[in-house]
């Protein structure tokens, strides 16, 4: 199984087969210097992921009981041929004698679209090519799904430490089929959570300090959001949501931009202006 990506400048081979592929996610996910790694397995847990959705099987992180209500369904984004930026460590790349260039590759999805399909659940769906077994496009879903799920763990040590509601949303279910064209689509289900309007929030500047305090956290437990725009920080009545970690990172910061949260900063001029901005695409 190969897979190459062509430039304007070299065509290489990242990825050479499934067990160099395997290899390059236990690198990217090695936390044998960290006790977290011990305490939740994601080696084990993105190999398993990877190897279910390559048979087609449905992995499953937590039950969804509420499965009475699938009539609402509503399109709450979509986008077509999307370029989609993430960030690899340099030193994996380095042991991996991969070229370093790839640090912020972009890979090409042909879709993805976000829908709600219950008052309790949406789904996140990526669809692309898969004629060459497309294993960067798979390294940037599992991407997402692992540090999204490793977040999500880490906020129940955050809520034993702190007062302050900390959440993202739990996962329910990851599935994988061939549609149309035989592309590939692999859909991320997920706990719905209600977006509240700013405007309906008093006090709004005592979030600064909290949003701060959460992303600080995640960051000393060495996950990095990198996409802190507004859009994906629900300011809740009792706390606040984090979502979207498709530009997430291990141990470094990468590709942050002027909608991105200001942390170490209590200006509150800033804070209005990261309220203000609105980003409107997914990357």
């Amino acid at each position: 199984m190969n897979l190459t990506i062509d430039t304007q400048s070299y065509k290489e081979v990242l990825l050479e087969n499934n067990e160099l592929f395997k290899t390059f996610l236990y690198e990217y996910y090695n936390l044998k210097d960290i006790c977290n790694n011990e305490k939740y397995k994601l080696n084990k847990l993105v190999l398993q992921l990877y190897d279910n959705l390559e048979e087609k099987h449905i992995h499953v992180f937590n039950e969804y009981q509420n499965k009475d209500n699938f009539k609402k369904k509503r399109i709450l984004k979509k986008q077509n041929y999307t370029h989609y930026k993430l960030f690899l460590q340099e030193k994996v790349l380095e042991k991996l004698k991969i070229n370093k260039n790839y640090s912020l590759r972009p890979v090409t999805f042909n879709k993805i679209k976000i829908k709600k399909i219950s008052n309790h659940c949406l789904v996140k769906s990526y669809s692309f090519f898969n004629d060459n077994k497309d294993n960067y496009a798979y390294f940037v879903i599992l991407n997402e799904i692992i540090l999204h799920y490793y977040g999500y763990l880490l906020t129940f040590i955050y809520q034993s430490n702190n007062i302050y509601q900390f959440k993202i949303p739990k996962l329910y279910q990851i599935t994988k089929k061939t549609i149309k064209n035989g592309n590939t689509k692999i859909s991320i289900f997920m706990e719905y959570i209600e977006y509240i309007d700013k405007k309906n929030i008093i006090n709004i500047y005592d979030y600064q300090e909290h949003i701060q305090n959460i992303l600080l956290f995640l960051e000393k437990n060495y996950l990095y959001h990198n996409d802190t725009h507004k859009e994906n920080i629900l300011l809740q009545k009792d706390g606040i949501v984090l979502i979207d970690f498709g530009q997430a990172s291990l141990f470094e910061e990468s590709g942050l931009s002027d909608y991105s949260f200001k942390i170490n900063s209590k200006n509150k001029n800033i804070f209005d202006n990261w309220l203000k901005k609105r980003k409107t695409t997914f990357y």
